[in-house]
């Protein structure tokens, strides 16, 4: 069976993982849509300083996108990695035909679908819920997930194998995941030219966050190519690492 095919089979059995499993269901898809639902009802009615005064859940469902796509691809494919690798499943794995490739792309193809999924949930719950106009760019929002999606969880698959111990997978994906979505101002503005605005232009998740907005048309950002090509880099650190790194136990 060739690698392509193998890849296919992978990416079935997570998902049937995937929606077998009601609490990763619930905080990887349940999740952001709840936090989008508490603080636009919180915030009903306030405006952000972004484009001359956004309304809240304009700019919030962009951000939780971004959050959803983040917490996706780069938190769950990490710590799920982590937890097989430290259970002996990577191990017995290897005892198959199935080859690294063939595992690795199954899972970055997982979780680029359930990213895009989330997205596409969010959009609606906007849409529905809270009158969010419907993306002005929809080219752009479809092409700036994937890109992120796909080099968020290679990033995700990297940072996997520097964490030594499932017991520190929780704290280290957390610790640098919500800093990170906070300062490249996925919860609220941050200004890019702060001190926190430089520091958050270096990580991929602003970039993310800035395709997102400017998909929604909740920000008039006209470079689109330099965060894809920025989102793309990253992707492809990502994968070096990782097939360098890259153990079965």
């Amino acid at each position: 069976m060739s690698t392509v095919a193998l890849s296919i089979r992978q990416l079935r059995y997570e998902q049937r993982v995937f929606w077998r499993t009601p609490a990763t269901l619930f905080f990887t898809a349940g999740l952001p849509v709840a936090l989008l639902a508490i603080f636009s009802s919180l915030n009903a009615g306030d405006r952000v300083g972004v484009g001359g005064g956004t309304r809240f859940a304009d700019y919030f469902v962009p951000g939780m996108a971004t959050f959803a796509v983040a917490s996706t691809c780069y938190g769950n494919v990490a710590v799920r990695m982590v937890h097989r690798r430290e259970a002996g499943l990577l191990r017995r794995a290897r005892t198959t035909p199935l080859p690294a490739a063939s595992l690795l792309a199954g899972y970055i193809a997982n979780a680029t679908h359930i990213a895009g999924l989330v997205v596409a949930v969010l959009t609606v719950a906007g849409m529905t819920l809270f009158d969010v106009p419907a993306p002005a760019d929809i080219v752009l929002l479809i092409g700036g997930t994937v890109i992120g999606a796909l080099s968020l969880s290679a990033v995700g698959l990297a940072v996997s194998t520097l964490i030594p111990r499932l017991d520190a997978a929780d704290p280290i994906i957390l610790g640098t995941l919500l800093p990170a979505m906070f300062i490249s101002g996925a919860f609220q503005p941050v200004d890019g030219h702060s001190v926190l605005g430089h520091i958050s232009a270096a990580l991929p998740f602003r970039h993310l966050l800035q395709l997102h907005l400017a998909a929604f048309g909740a920000v008039d950002d006209h470079s689109a190519v330099a965060h894809l090509a920025a989102l793309a880099a990253w992707g492809a650190v990502g994968v070096v690492v990782s097939a360098r790194r890259f153990r079965w136990r």
